[in-house]
């Protein structure tokens, strides 16, 4: 998982959908989370971020 951003990706996505759950419906939330995933994995996938390694 050092080279992946999925793990990152997601916990933004958990923190954006938790932001907006007492905001929006429940529905709305979750669906901002999932796209939120879906554009960072996205763009790390384009512009082939990674996670820096730990020596």
């Amino acid at each position: 998982m050092t080279k992946q951003v999925y793990a990152c990706a997601s916990l933004i996505g958990a923190l954006v959908c938790s932001l907006c759950w007492s905001f929006l419906s429940p529905m709305t939330s979750m669906l901002i989370g999932a796209l939120t995933i879906m554009v960072l994995r996205n763009l790390a996938a384009h512009y082939r971020w990674s996670l820096p390694k730990i020596e």
